[in-house]
């Protein structure tokens, strides 16, 4: 048999497994050497993903709960409650999370103060309709309340988007810290 072609002919074929393996060439039984190396990031430099969340969503949660029960109990609204919100929730996810990568950790920041701002400005919204008007509100009697009482005042809307920027940078500011 001729490695270098690829015509078939019954005549070429070997008559048993053994001429077979006679006519074979001969295998190298050497262990394959790479000549790159591969760089393997140590266990340290990832991060605990589901562990992340779980002190995000609690955090998230504590946070949420706080700001709702501090404008519902008559506090005065201000800004800075997004800010601590935003570094409570960053904290957490790098508690949670450890030292990895810090472009998930700020994923992960990102997507829990967006939702713990939104659903806290729902449920506050909602409440004060339902104090005002004696009802339950639909949804797009709430929206409105949100964009007249929330999204029409500079300072609201400055201190929602600082505690966004906080909650992101957080984890790029605490990289390598222990």
């Amino acid at each position: 048999m001729s490695d270098t072609t690829f015509d078939f002919d019954i005549q070429t074929v070997p008559d048993s497994w053994k001429d077979a393996e006679g006519e074979a060439p001969e295998m190298d039984t050497r262990a394959p050497r790479s000549r790159r190396t591969v760089s393997v990031p140590a266990a340290i430099d990832r991060i605990d993903v589901m562990t992340a969340v779980i002190a995000a969503l609690s955090v998230s949660t504590a946070t949420g709960v706080t700001w709702f029960l501090f404008e519902t109990r008559g506090v005065p609204e201000s800004p800075l409650l997004a800010l601590f919100v935003g570094l409570f929730i960053a904290l957490a996810v790098r508690l949670g999370g450890g030292k990895g990568d810090p472009d998930i950790r700020a994923t992960i920041s990102f997507i829990f103060y967006l939702a713990t701002v939104l659903i806290t400005a729902y449920l506050i919204e909602r409440h004060d309709f339902q104090i005002t008007y004696r009802e339950t509100p639909n949804v797009s009697q709430t929206e409105y309340w949100i964009v007249r009482d929330r999204l029409s005042q500079p300072l609201v809307v400055l201190g929602w988007a600082a505690g966004l920027v906080l909650s992101t940078q957080v984890s790029y500011i605490t990289r390598r810290r222990r």
